[in-house]
């Protein structure tokens, strides 16, 4: 069953959420960038099938990474997706996210960068006592690292990498949702000629 705007149905959303988010987030590691890309698809959910649907793509892509990839603690991140659904819907709901407004996609992408910063260094710590063994965001390490590679440099080089990879996924999500709901607005608009 589709739903009134054109849209496939939540079951479908959520399995492609979870794909896209597994897909690009392969791809940034094999490429060996040092973002994640694995939230533009949670985003992107929640902006087109609501905060549920991206939280529960978000959180079936966490759980299909912890069990091919990163291990069953992994897992845990979960927790992350459902707060950066959530957060990044409410952004959608008040209209900070607009294309035509590319400043406050922006400033949406940092709060969420703040965030999912702040969510991550809890975890790290509490499951790994630092970061864990298949972290990715080695953008400022180095650097970090010859100050003294404190946990301070830590969160400080997951701040930066989470700043920089939740606002590209902000902007990216914008983007898709925009062009997608569009399309089936179009699609519905089309069927509905005689």
């Amino acid at each position: 069953m589709r739903h009134a705007d054109g849209a496939p149905p939540a079951w479908a959303l959520v399995a492609a959420l979870a794909l896209v988010n597994y897909a690009t987030a392969r791809l940034a590691d094999g490429f060996g960038l040092p973002f994640y890309l694995d939230t533009w698809g949670t985003m992107t959910g929640s902006f087109i099938g609501g905060p549920l649907v991206g939280a529960a793509g978000g959180a079936l892509y966490n759980l299909t990474m912890a069990v091919t990839f990163q291990g069953a603690a992994a897992s845990v991140w979960a927790v992350t997706s459902v707060t950066l659904a959530l957060l990044a819907w409410l952004f959608w709901r008040t209209g900070w996210l607009d294309i035509e407004r590319p400043m406050r996609m922006v400033g949406a992408g940092a709060a969420t960068g703040v965030v999912s910063a702040l969510l991550g260094a809890i975890i790290d710590t509490i499951l790994w006592g630092g970061p864990p063994p298949y972290d990715k965001s080695l953008l400022f390490r180095k650097v970090f690292e010859t100050a003294g590679g404190t946990r301070a440099t830590l969160f400080l080089d997951r701040l930066l990498v989470e700043l920089a990879d939740k606002t590209v996924s902000i902007i990216v999500a914008v983007a898709v949702a925009t062009l997608l709901l569009e399309r089936w607005r179009w699609n519905r608009r089309a069927s509905t000629v005689p």
